[in-house]
């Protein structure tokens, strides 16, 4: 709420809070997604997106710890050779199935969405157009998450009997590993465009929330180059299975779990392999097959925003100001040049992108004047791209006072009022005797 707010003032983060805090945040996100609420200027995200982090918030603080809550209890139970009753067992599978849903249906409807379908159609569009394999693809993902997250849990309350520090040294380690992983790749700093210190925060914090998110749901999204990457992404997939799997026959938990529980155990854990290789290969026939490169790929999130502008259209190019400058900064010159030439035509056509939030998002030296007046503002408020501020305050001044025409120490020429004799040779001699460059096309 604050990052997403942060430039629309107190009183907006703490309506936007208490919004949170009466628990309406989730009815609220959907509502404006269902209505088409575009994103409003001066915030980070827009609805969709919004409603995203929100979903990964509630899976990671509450669902999935949630769940592992539920089955430590239950194998406690059963270690003990108490009776569990099928209440327990009930409620674990709907704790499953509601978490499962919601990791399907955040992927889901990213994917279906048509400005993120424009944008980047290389990677959105996995899920097909006939209604019945879209209906069979959504139940696919809900029981895949599901599937999923019961064997990451398991492992982790196993581990947990073994030793009560062993699931923190567990989950730790996979995670130290993943952010040097993605420090070495140069792709640890988070997509949303939020800089120092606030910002490399805000990074740790997100890689950390959408890293178990991934471990335990296996929300398709995530596989996106912007989030952990598709080969990292299916090879983590089988990973938390092959851990359980290895724990299991080295009978590592044989002295704190008796013998009929882990018997049950290894054969609930043969059960949801089978479970997730056949639901993996339902998903990959579901789908649409020109996506199945999305699985496998290295690509960082940089080196896409990179291709997708030098590659892409217009309404695939504008998304770079929703980046992180990191993102696209090699490539800014060129990226000012599409700014600048393509200005005018924006303005005259008005594509649905080009809004008042978009154009306050590009960094004003890109905007292109319209006219000289535009420059010779630009001198007066001091925002010109080509006035980089070596120039002294007296200096600015006797140019501005030089071109409204008013006399001055240094000046020779005076342009009749309106500017309609201008002079535009005697302006540049005069714009370097005051060691000012001229913009571009004078």
């Amino acid at each position: 709420v604050a990052v997403q707010n942060r430039k629309k003032g107190l009183m907006r983060i703490l309506k936007e809070s208490l919004i949170v805090l009466i628990g309406g945040k989730g009815p609220v996100d959907a509502y404006r997604v269902a209505s088409g609420a575009e994103q409003e200027k001066d915030t980070e995200l827009e609805p969709m997106m919004e409603m995203t982090f929100s979903k990964c918030i509630e899976l990671f603080a509450e669902s999935i710890p949630g769940i592992i809550i539920q089955l430590s209890a239950i194998l406690s139970a059963l270690n003990s050779g108490r009776e569990v009753s099928m209440i327990s067992y009930l409620s674990l599978a709907v704790s499953l199935l509601t978490t499962g849903f919601i990791s399907a249906t955040l992927s889901y409807d990213l994917d279906t969405d048509p400005k993120k379908r424009a944008y980047k159609p290389d990677f959105y569009g996995y899920v097909p157009d006939e209604s019945w394999k879209r209906a069979l693809l959504l139940a696919n993902m809900m029981l895949l998450s599901a599937t999923q997250i019961l064997v990451k849990a398991l492992l982790v309350v196993i581990l947990g009997t073994i030793g009560s520090s062993f699931p923190f040294y567990y989950l730790m380690g996979d995670m130290v590993f993943y952010l040097l992983y993605k420090g070495a790749r140069s792709d640890f700093t988070y997509w949303i465009p939020v800089y120092g210190p606030v910002g490399l925060f805000l990074s740790l914090v997100t890689r950390v929330v959408m890293k178990v998110v991934v471990d335990f749901a296996a929300a398709m999204h995530f596989r996106h180059p912007y989030e952990v990457g598709g080969l990292y992404f299916t090879l983590n997939l089988f990973l938390p299975l092959l851990g359980l799997t290895f724990m299991l026959a080295l009978d590592l938990a044989k002295d704190t779990i008796e013998k009929a529980t882990l018997e049950l155990l290894t054969k609930v854990s043969v059960a949801l392999g089978i479970v997730l290789v056949v639901l993996v290969a339902l998903f990959l026939l579901l789908m649409n097959k020109e996506y199945h490169h999305t699985f496998f790929s290295l690509e960082t999130g940089g080196q896409m925003t990179r291709r997708v502008f030098l590659e892409g259209e217009d309404v695939s190019k504008k998304g770079v100001f929703s980046l992180h400058r990191s993102h696209w900064w090699p490539l800014k010159d060129k990226v000012a040049i599409w700014v600048k030439e393509g200005w005018a035509t924006w303005e005259e056509e008005k594509p649905d992108w080009f809004t008042d939030a978009w154009k306050a998002k590009v960094p004003k030296d890109m905007i292109p004047a319209k006219r000289k007046d535009d420059y010779y503002k630009a001198i007066d408020e001091d925002k010109s791209p080509w006035l980089r501020g070596e120039e002294s305050s007296s200096r600015k001044k006797g140019i501005v006072a030089l071109i409204g025409g008013q006399p001055t120490a240094s000046s020779k020429v005076s342009p009749a009022e309106g500017m309609t004799d201008f002079d535009e040779e005697e302006f540049v001699r005069q714009m370097d005797r005051h060691g000012v460059s001229a913009p571009m096309g004078m």
